[in-house]
C-alpha cells in the first residue's frame, strides 16, 4: 500500500493531537461516571438501608406485641380448651388490641390443627382459619411466622392483607396449645413506603416484597404480582426471593447492588423476617447532572479537537507544497528535459536543498558526457542494462561488430550476444548471467560470437551488477574486448605442449595426465591399456630414409587413433612407441578382435608416394586392464609395456594381455 507524504504526515499529526485528547477525555468521564455512580449508590444505599430498617422496626413491634398478646391467661386458658370459661375476658382483651393497633383487622386464636377457637370478627368458630399454613404448624416456640399476602380472603374486604403468627404455649413453653395470629392489612405497609419521601430525592421508588415476589408500595398500586414489574426488576429479584438470609454481622454492606434491564438500585432482607426491601431507579438526577457536565467537557475537547485537526492540515499541505514541486521538476527532468532544475529562491532547507539537487545533476550531466566520450574513444565494446526501464544501452562500435536489435534484446531472452554463439557457449553465457542478477554478483568469462561478417572471434567479457541502497538490482554493466588474436595464439601454444608435433597424438606427460583423470572418473569401472611397438622401425630409417619413417610415425598414429575413436585416446612416448587409453566396453569385451585388426590392417604395408615404395609394417602390442593390474598410472602402463616385451620376445607381430607370470618366462633379463 502506497501511501502519500502529505497523507503520511495527517495520520501522523492528527493522532497525535487526537488520541491524547480522545484518552483523556473518555478516560475522565469514565473515572467520574464510576465515581460519581459509587456516591450515589453509597448514599442511596444508606438511605434505602435505613428506611428497609424502619420497616424492620415496625414489624418487630408487631411481633412483639403478638408476643405478648400469646402470654396472656386468657388465651392460654381457651388454647387450652377453656373457651367459655374465659370468652367474655377474651373478646375483651382482644378487642382492646384491634381498636388500639393501627392496620390490625383481627386477632384469631386456632387449635394446633389451625381450627379457630376464637376471633374478633366473629368467625364462625370450628372453621379452618384461612391464613393457616405448614409454615405456622412447623413453628417452634418462641418464633413468629410472617405470611405472603393474602389477596382473597373476602372477610376484610378488598384489602389484602398478611398474618403474623405465634405459638401459644404452656406457662413452661414446652407444649403448644394453638396459635395466635394477628391479621394486618398491607396499607401499613403502603403508607410506610410511600411516607418516605427523601428517597425520591434521588429519582429511586422503594416497595416490599414478600417470598413470592407479590410487592407493596410498588407505585400507586396496592399490590403489584411479579408479572406486574418490570422485567428489569423481575430478572433481578426472582433469583433470591424466598432464598436471602440475614447478612453476617461483620459485613460491611446491608444490602445488595444490581443492574438489570435499564434498572439500577439494591435490595435487603427486613430484619427477624423473609421479606424484603427493594429501591431503584431507572436514572439519578445527580448521575444526569454529572453527565451533562461531562458532555459539556467532551463538547469543548471536540471543537478543540476540530481546530487542531484543521491546523494539522494546513502545516502539512503548507509542508509537503514545497516537496511537490521538488517531485514535478524530478519528472520532467526524467521525462527528458534534462536542463530543468529545482527552485532554489527560499532560504530555508527546501532551498539549500534545491541547491544541493541542481549540483548533483550538473555532476550527473557531466559524468554521463564524460562515459559517453570515453566510450566513443575506447577499443572496449560497452553494454548496460536498465532494469528499471528494461532498456539495452550498447556503445556505438559494440553495434558496428555484432548485428543486435537494441528495441528487442534484453539480457535472457536469446536476442544478446547468446544469439551470436554457439550453443554450447550460449548455455555458459546463460548460466553465468542468471546467477549474476540472482547473486548480485559479477561475472567474467570468454566466449566465440559471430561479427555481422560472419567470423567467429574470441571476446573477453566481464559485468558486474549495481544496486541501490536496499539491495535491489538496478543494473547490470558490462565490457567486450576483442581477444581473438591473444586466444588463438594461446590454444595454440596449449596444443603444442600436449600433442606430439609429428604424430598429433597426446604426449606422453599428456597421456599419462589423461590417463589419470579416466581412472579418477570410471574408480569402480573397466579400463584398457595399450602399449603398440612399430617392429625393426630402425631397419626402416636405415633403409628407406628418415622421411619415410616419419610418413610411417604419423601413418601408424592415424591408425591407432581411428580404431579408439569414441572410444579412448591415444599419445605418442616417442621413437615408434604408442600408447592408447579404451574405455568403450565394446572395445574392452573384444580386445583380442581389435589387436588383430591392427596386426592386419599394418601388415598389408604402407605405399609412400614420395620415395614410390611398398613397406610392410610389422607391430608388437601388450595391453593391461584397471583395476585388475593395478589402478595407478605407472603400474598399468608398465605392465602393458612387459606383456608388449613378451610378444618381443616370442617371435614379434602379436598380442599379449599382461600376465605376472610372464617375467619367469622371460628370464632374468625381462
Amino acid at each position: 500500500m502506497n501511501i502519500g507524504l502529505k497523507a503520511a504526515l495527517r495520520l501522523f499529526v492528527i493522532p497525535v493531537i487526537v488520541l491524547p485528547a480522545i484518552i483523556i477525555a473518555i478516560a475522565g468521564s469514565a473515572l467520574v461516571l464510576s465515581y460519581s455512580r459509587s456516591q450515589i449508590d453509597e448514599e442511596v444505599g444508606s438511605v434505602a438501608y435505613g428506611l428497609g430498617s424502619g420497616i424492620s422496626v415496625e414489624m418487630s413491634n408487631m411481633i412483639k406485641t403478638l408476643e405478648l398478646v400469646s402470654r396472656l391467661a386468657p388465651i392460654r386458658e381457651a388454647a387450652a380448651g377453656n373457651y367459655a370459661a374465659v370468652s367474655a375476658e377474651l373478646n375483651r382483651q382482644i378487642s382492646a388490641y384491634t381498636d388500639n393497633i393501627s392496620y390490625l383487622l383481627d386477632i384469631v386464636l386456632t387449635d394446633p390443627s389451625g381450627v379457630v377457637i376464637a376471633d374478633n370478627l366473629g368467625r364462625e368458630t370450628g372453621s379452618i382459619f384461612s391464613g393457616f399454613s405448614e409454615d405456622i404448624r412447623a413453628l417452634e416456640p418462641g418464633k413468629t411466622h410472617l405470611s405472603d399476602v393474602n389477596t382473597a380472603d373476602e372477610l376484610y374486604g378488598i384489602q389484602p392483607t398478611f398474618c403474623l403468627s405465634h405459638a401459644v404455649t404452656t406457662g413452661d413453653e414446652t407444649d403448644i396449645l394453638g396459635y395466635i395470629s394477628m391479621v394486618m392489612s398491607t396499607a401499613a405497609v403502603y403508607d410506610y413506603c410511600h411516607s418516605v419521601g427523601n428517597i425520591s430525592a434521588f429519582g429511586m421508588d422503594f416497595f416490599i416484597a414478600d417470598t413470592r415476589g407479590v410487592a407493596v408500595g410498588f407505585k400507586d398500586t396496592p399490590i403489584a404480582r411479579p408479572d406486574d414489574l418490570s422485567p428489569g426488576l423481575k430478572t433481578a429479584l426472582t433469583p433470591i426471593l424466598g432464598k436471602l438470609t440475614p447478612p453476617p454481622p461483620s459485613a460491611e454492606k446491608k444490602y445488595t447492588l444490581f443492574d438489570s434491564g435499564g434498572l439500577r438500585g439494591m435490595y435487603g432482607l427486613v430484619t427477624g423476617t423473609n421479606w424484603i426491601w427493594v429501591a431503584y431507579s431507572t436514572e439519578s438526577d445527580n448521575l444526569s447532572d454529572t453527565v451533562s457536565g461531562l458532555l459539556i467537557a467532551i463538547l469543548v475537547t471536540a471543537v478543540l479537537m476540530a481546530i487542531f485537526v484543521a491546523g494539522a492540515i494546513f502545516i502539512t499541505t503548507w509542508a509537503i507544497k514545497p516537496l511537490k514541486e521538488t517531485i514535478h521538476t524530478i519528472n520532467v527532468i526524467a521525462e527528458g528535459q534534462r536542463d530543468a532544475r529545482f527552485k532554489t529562491g527560499a532560504s530555508n532547507e527546501y532551498g539549500q536543498m534545491g541547491e544541493q539537487l541542481n549540483s548533483l545533476l550538473d555532476e550527473v550531466m557531466f559524468s554521463e558526457e564524460l562515459h559517453r566520450t570515453i566510450s566513443e574513444l575506447s577499443d572496449n565494446m560497452l553494454f548496460e542494462w536498465n532494469f528499471n526501464k528494461e532498456e539495452l544501452f550498447l556503445s556505438d562500435n559494440f553495434t558496428e561488430m555484432f548485428e543486435i536489435d537494441k528495441s528487442t534484446a534484453t539480457l535472457l531472452n536469446g536476442r544478446f550476444l547468446d544469439a551470436l554463439m554457439s550453443r554450447e557457449d550460449a548455455e555458459k553465457f546463460k548460466r553465468e548471467i542468471n546467477r549474476v542478477i540472482k547473486e548480485l554478483d559479477s561475472m567474467t568469462g570468454e566466449y566465440q560470437v559471430r561479427t555481422k561478417g560472419g567470423e567467429n572471434i574470441w571476446i573477453s567479457m566481464r559485468a558486474q551488477c549495481v544496486c541501490d541502497q536496499k539491495g535491489e538490482i538496478l543494473r547490470v554493466i558490462g565490457v567486450c574486448t576483442n581477444v581473438d588474436n591473444e586466444k588463438k595464439l594461446n590454444l595454440q601454444l596449449q596444443s603444442s605442449a600436449s600433442f606430439d608435433f609429428l604424430s598429433q597424438l597426446y604426449n606422453r606427460s599428456t597421456f599419462e595426465r589423461e590417463l589419470q583423470k579416466e581412472l579418477a572418473r570410471t574408480i569402480d569401472a573397466r579400463l584398457g591399456v595399450m602399449f603398440v611397438d612399430v617392429d625393426d622401425f630402425k631397419f626402416i630409417n636405415d633403409r628407406y630414409g628418415h622421411s619415410v619413417g616419419d610418413e610411417i610415425i604419423k601413418y601408424v598414429s592415424k591408425t591407432i587413433k581411428d580404431a579408439l575413436a569414441g572410444g579412448g585416446f591415444a599419445g605418442r612416448f616417442g621413437g615408434d612407441e604408442f600408447v592408447g587409453c579404451f574405455t568403450d566396453k565394446r572395445l574392452l569385451n573384444n580386445i583380442g578382435k581389435l589387436g588383430e585388426q591392427l596386426i592386419d590392417i599394418f601388415a598389408q604395408g604402407y605405399h609412400s608416394e614420395a620415395s614410390d615404395v611398398h613397406i610392410a609394417i610389422k607391430i608388437s602390442i601388450g595391453i593391461a586392464f584397471a583395476p585388475q593390474h593395478g589402478r595407478e598410472v605407472i603400474t598399468l602402463i608398465a605392465a602393458a609395456d612387459e606383456a608388449m616385451y613378451f610378444v618381443k620376445k616370442n617371435g614379434k607381430s602379436n598380442y599379449h594381455i599382461y600376465n605376472p607370470e610372464d617375467a619367469k618366462l622371460l628370464g632374468p633379463e625381462a
